[in-house]
């Protein structure tokens, strides 16, 4: 992935990324729980990115790693 984040750390969720895994769900308790819910993260990602899973994918990614293949097959 492009670059370093432009977020600063008083921005940045406060989840451990040791507790992030390719299998934690982003809805239903997992991510959403977090200041990382859903569409927080769709706009990160595109303004970050230029583009993300949830808007240019006709399946939403349900987890963390279908989000991270998503950049990975790009």
């Amino acid at each position: 992935m492009p670059g370093q984040s432009s977020w600063s750390s008083s921005s940045a969720p406060t989840r451990s990324t040791a507790s992030l895994t390719d299998d934690l769900s982003l809805y239903g308790g997992g991510l959403d729980s977090t200041p990382w819910r859903p569409p927080s993260l769709s706009a990160v990602l595109e303004d970050e990115f230029g583009s993300d899973p949830f808007s240019t994918s006709d399946v939403l990614p349900e987890t963390v790693g279908e989000v991270l293949a998503f950049y990975n097959a790009a």
